[in-house]
């Protein structure tokens, strides 16, 4: 009927993901979720999760500080108005749930934690005449504050408590993941740099393209590369005659990458103008992926495989306390998703 609450419980597909510290996306995966829904709730309240309400109030303050550190000046573009209260009425649900999963789990607050926290405070605003005349009204709020904040995170800490694994386990992992093992192909170059600063007029860049392409003759026609990088390169390689050692993909200019993609070792590209100014580049060589012995990555090996443990076992909660969630949004508001607590990385980590 029209104006009664509609409920639903944790059955309804699409995708969730994990917040606080560990949001690789790698590890994710279409899970069923539950479904927030618009209900008639009293004025006043935002939302209900699981019969708890969420005041407007509150709620209205999670958007605008969420607005703060997520838009120039706090103030929120029209187009991403409605983003913005999606995101932030995700970010108030979610922490409801793993509060209630803490309070379920009886995990107490670190007490010695939020006595640093208030202390901090009082260093920071103790000269703040705002703040020395309203400390005793707001201490018991903020107090409680960061209590759930610690809870929330020592909810994570026993969550997420991997043992470190065998060595058996650690080779199987090798052998099934060999592309998180592998150097990639690198390619060692050489370059001169004819540098133009960036505001510079369009007759100085005519004059350095018109250089370069003078040098390139030169070079294709058997100069020596290294002689004329010391002579005329702005690069600090120039004193090793213009040898910038080893590189692999990304750590060049997009078209610095793709003239060097065109060419064979030994070959000299055309001139290629960067932000830097107009550079020749010459490949030297180049190196095939090459997969790493096990021992040597063995470490590496260890920590990526606990990770991702980490994260599959904080996803795996997560989702459980979406799913079993009953979700009311009062009319009128933009219904959140978990997706949206996925893009503003979730419930703070205090420590």
């Amino acid at each position: 009927m029209p104006g009664m609450p509609r409920q639903v419980r944790g059955s309804v597909a699409a995708r969730w993901l994990f917040p606080l510290i560990f949001l690789l996306a790698a590890f994710a995966s279409p899970l069923s979720l539950a479904e927030a829904v618009t209900a008639a709730l009293d004025e006043g309240i935002y939302s209900r999760v699981d019969g708890e309400s969420i005041p407007m109030d509150e709620y209205r303050a999670a958007v605008t500080a969420y607005s703060r550190r997520t838009f120039y000046h706090g103030k929120v573009p029209e187009a991403e108005a409605e983003t913005a209260a999606r995101r932030a009425g995700a970010e108030l649900i979610i922490r409801r749930l793993l509060l209630k999963e803490a309070t379920r789990r009886e995990i107490p607050a670190d007490e010695d934690w939020v006595a640093k926290r208030l202390a901090a405070y009082d260093e920071r605003y103790g000269n703040n005449p705002s703040w020395r005349k309203n400390r005793e009204r707001l201490l018991p709020e903020l107090r409680r504050s960061l209590e759930n904040e610690s809870r929330i995170q020592r909810l994570k800490e026993r969550i997420t408590k991997i043992s470190t694994p065998d060595e058996d386990i650690l080779l199987a992992y090798y052998r099934a993941n060999p592309e998180k093992f592998t150097e990639p192909a690198r390619s060692r170059l050489s370059v001169i740099l004819l540098r133009v600063p960036p505001s510079a007029a369009p007759e100085a860049w005519d004059a350095a393209k018109e250089e370069a392409a003078g040098l390139v003759r030169q070079l294709r026609a058997g100069a020596d590369f290294a002689e004329l990088a010391r002579l005329h390169s702005a690069d600090p390689s120039a004193d090793n005659g213009g040898d910038m050692g080893y590189l692999h993909r990304g750590m060049l200019a997009e078209p610095a990458q793709k003239a060097v993609d065109a060419l064979s070792p030994g070959e000299i590209s055309d001139p290629v103008v960067l932000l830097q100014g107009v550079a020749i580049f010459r490949l030297e060589d180049v190196t095939q992926p090459k997969l790493r012995d096990f021992e040597e990555v063995k470490e590496r090996a260890a920590s990526l495989w606990q990770r991702e443990r980490i994260e599959q076992a904080w996803q795996g909660l997560l989702q459980k306390l979406w799913d079993e969630a009953t979700i009311e949004v009062a009319q009128g508001y933009p219904l959140p998703t978990l997706q949206d607590v996925w893009s503003i990385g979730g419930a703070s980590d205090p420590h």
